[in-house]
C-alpha cells in the first residue's frame, strides 16, 4: 500500500542517475531509497525520470507493477553501463535469502560502462581497487532500491559461485580455452556483481555463441601459447608480457578474448589496458 504518511524527497542528482530518498517529515527517518535513470529531456526546467517510482509493499504488486518494477531495474542498470547477463533460480547450496527466487548476474554494458566509470569517485580519488568500490557501491544501492541483496566475485570470503551460476543460468558457456562466454560480450564477458531479488526480470538474452562458432579462433590465438585448451599457463603470460612482444596484449587486451567474433569490438581499449595493466603489476 501507498503510505499516507506526509513524505520529504531529497534528490541528488547526477550525470545520468538521479537518487531519491523518501524521509518521514517528522522524525526524517529515511523510509525508501531509489535510484533511477534521467531521460536527455527537460519539461518546463525539471528532468524527468525514466522510472515510475511507488511506495507500494513489494509483496503485493500488481502484475502490471511488477512488470515496471523490472523494466525500471534495466533502464537503472543502464544508467551505470551495466546490464543484466544472466538469470538463475537459486540453490539450497547458494545460501542465499530464503524469499530470493531468483539471482540477477550483472556485467558491464560496453562500451558506455567504461565512460560512466571514469566519471565516478573511485575513479578519481587516486585509491587502490576503484572498479571493486564503484562496483559494490554501485550495486548496493540498485540492490537496496529493489528490495533485493547484491554479492560480489571479489572482497574474499564467503565466496559466491559466480562461474557457477553463469552455466546455471542457460546465457554462457565454457569456451574452448575454458573462459566464460556469452552472447553479447563473448570472451570479455565479466561480473560487477549479482543481485538475488524476489521476482525474476523477463529478460530474453542471446544463447552463448560457442557451440555454433566453427572457426574457434581463440583456440590457437594466444601467442605465448599460455591459454589454450589444455589449459591456463599463468606464468608464461606474465612472461610474455613482460616482453617488448606483449606490448600489443597489453595495450588492447588479451589476444585471445580479441579474437572471439562476439563483443570484442564494443571493449574501449582504454579499459582493456586498464584491466591488463591491473593483472601484469
Amino acid at each position: 500500500m501507498v503510505t499516507s504518511k506526509k513524505l520529504n524527497v531529497v534528490l541528488d542528482i547526477g550525470k545520468t542517475n538521479v537518487k531519491l530518498t523518501f524521509v518521514k517529515s517528522d522524525n526524517n527517518k529515511t523510509v525508501k531509497s531509489f535510484i533511477t535513470k534521467q531521460k536527455n529531456i527537460n519539461k518546463f526546467g525539471i528532468k524527468t525520470l525514466n522510472s515510475n517510482l511507488w511506495l507500494h509493499d513489494p509483496h503485493h504488486r500488481t502484475s502490471c507493477e511488477a512488470a515496471q518494477f523490472m523494466t525500471n531495474l534495466i533502464g537503472d542498470l543502464e544508467g551505470y553501463g551495466l546490464r543484466i547477463s544472466g538469470i538463475t533460480p537459486p540453490s539450497a547450496d547458494d545460501n542465499l535469502p530464503d524469499w530470493a527466487t531468483a539471482i540477477v548476474l550483472i556485467s558491464p554494458l560496453e562500451p558506455e560502462f567504461w565512460s560512466v566509470f571514469c566519471e565516478s569517485p573511485e575513479w578519481c580519488d587516486g585509491r587502490s581497487d576503484p572498479v571493486d568500490r564503484w562496483s559494490k557501491r554501485v550495486l548496493s544501492e540498485v540492490a537496496a532500491a529493489y528490495d533485493g541483496v547484491a554479492y560480489f566475485p571479489f572482497g574474499g570470503a564467503p565466496f559466491h559461485p559466480f562461474y557457477s551460476w553463469a552455466i546455471r543460468s542457460g546465457a554462457f558457456c565454457a569456451s574452448p580455452v575454458a573462459f566464460l562466454a556469452d552472447g553479447t560480450a563473448g570472451l570479455f564477458t565479466s561480473f560487477r556483481g549479482a543481485i538475488a531479488l524476489r521476482d525474476a526480470p523477463k529478460v530474453v538474452l542471446a544463447p552463448p555463441p560457442c557451440a555454433t562458432c566453427l572457426a574457434k579462433p581463440c583456440v590457437t590465438a594466444c601467442p605465448a601459447s599460455a591459454l589454450v585448451p589444455a589449459g591456463y599457463d599463468v606464468a608464461a603470460c606474465h612472461g610474455y608480457l613482460t616482453g617488448t612482444e606483449g606490448a600489443d596484449c597489453l595495450n588492447n587486451g588479451c589476444a585471445v578474448r580479441r579474437s572471439c567474433p562476439i563483443g570484442s569490438s564494443q571493449r574501449p581499449p582504454a579499459q582493456s589496458a586498464y584491466f591488463m595493466s591491473e593483472f601484469h603489476k
